[in-house]
């Protein structure tokens, strides 16, 4: 919300946590949060080389706009697939439903 309200218009804020994550840790957290049986499988040039890790740089929003890390990344992901479960759903107005 301290984007939305307080943020510069067009300037770009990245969100998320200092917390490092490899694409495979998050593959798999949000594997085990959602309780599928998907394979994860990080796709990479080099099979070889260490794994990547993401960090988003919050700074920026930190500095400018106050924007603490208040969500660890299971409960963001818990919180991301419940909305999206929930949006799933919802009934879809149409031409029979009541609510037209």
């Amino acid at each position: 919300l301290a984007i939305l309200v307080n943020g510069r218009v067009g300037e770009a804020y990245n969100l998320g946590s200092d917390e490092s994550v490899t694409i495979a840790e998050l593959g798999e957290t949000v594997k085990r949060i959602s309780r599928t049986n998907t394979e994860v499988k990080v796709l990479s040039p080099d099979s070889g080389a260490a794994p990547s890790y993401y960090v988003p740089d919050i700074s920026k929003a930190s500095l400018e706009l106050g924007v603490k890390t208040t969500f660890n990344l299971e409960e963001s992901v818990e919180a991301v697939l419940t909305y999206h479960r929930r949006l799933r759903d919802k009934p879809v107005p149409g031409p029979h439903s009541p609510d037209t």
